[in-house]
């Protein structure tokens, strides 16, 4: 489903209010990010996650693929695993990809805490080959137009 689109990056928290609403009426607590490099991703991050009642400073976990925090989500407290997984190499063998996940404990936070992964096309061929089963997936797919403008398309399963 198309969210929008904004003019300036500065206008994301729009955005962001508008994927927490959808999201929590369905109790989904797992999000990609989708876009090219520069598209948005850590900027839509940092204001979602301020949208979860997180005060810590958000900074993209690229170099640590893993950062961790602890919010609100539906009048509850969670804990919330923010991934990066620009670093896993699309060209990278299956199994080697599920031990890096299994390193940075990505498959025992799924299901069990609020998960937002930037580049998750880093892993796909692991679903899609059913190496790892997902429960209730959102994903947001950021456009970056010509003029600089983002489109923002939000799919649920």
């Amino acid at each position: 489903m198309l969210l929008g689109t904004i003019s300036t990056i500065e206008d994301i928290s729009q955005i962001a209010q508008k994927v927490k609403e959808i999201l929590s009426e369905s109790d989904f607590r797992l999000l990609f990010l989708s876009g090219e490099l520069g598209a948005g991703k850590t900027t839509f991050a940092k204001s979602f996650l301020k949208l979860l009642d997180i005060t810590d400073e958000v900074t993209s976990p690229t170099f640590v693929y893993l950062k961790e925090y602890l919010g609100n989500y539906l009048d509850e407290k969670v804990n919330i695993s923010h991934y990066d997984l620009y670093r896993i190499n699309e060209s990278t063998e299956d199994d080697e990809k599920l031990q890096i996940l299994n390193q940075i404990s990505f498959l025992d936070n799924i299901g069990n805490n609020f998960v937002l992964v930037e580049w998750p096309e880093r892993i796909e061929s692991l679903i899609s080959n059913s190496l790892i089963k997902l429960p209730n997936l959102a994903k947001l797919q950021i456009i970056v137009n010509h003029d600089n403008s983002r489109i923002f398309e939000l799919s649920m399963r």
